[in-house]
């Protein structure tokens, strides 16, 4: 789970350092993270992996979301909605990443 969170880290600070919004940058360093912690953990852990990338992602793409885009902490509803946007942004990596858990899980 520390590689997954890591990768988020490390992910959301490039993204922040780049100026862009979060993504597919960090969605494909969770994803990679993802595949790689899968096959180190022992076999009867792996199914914790599951729900790891879902939540890094969402945490990495909020702080990195809300320093990219500063004019979002105007009101909660201008918040709310950019965190949605932030999210949505990465969702079908982190879909991806949470098959690649459930089938390593499985075969593992």
């Amino acid at each position: 789970m520390l590689t997954v969170a890591a990768s988020a880290v490390v992910g959301g600070l490039a993204t922040a350092i780049i100026g862009r919004e979060p993504g597919p940058l960090l969605g494909s360093l969770v994803l990679i993270a993802t595949l790689l912690a899968g096959t180190a953990v022992r076999p009867r852990a792996a199914y914790l992996i599951i729900p790891v990338p879902a939540l890094c992602y969402l945490v990495a793409a909020t702080t990195a979301g809300l320093y990219h885009d500063r004019a979002a902490d105007t009101s909660l509803t201008a918040l709310a909605a950019s965190a949605l946007q932030w999210a949505a942004s990465g969702f079908w990596l982190m879909i991806v990443a949470t098959g690649a858990a459930i089938v390593i899980a499985a075969v593992r």
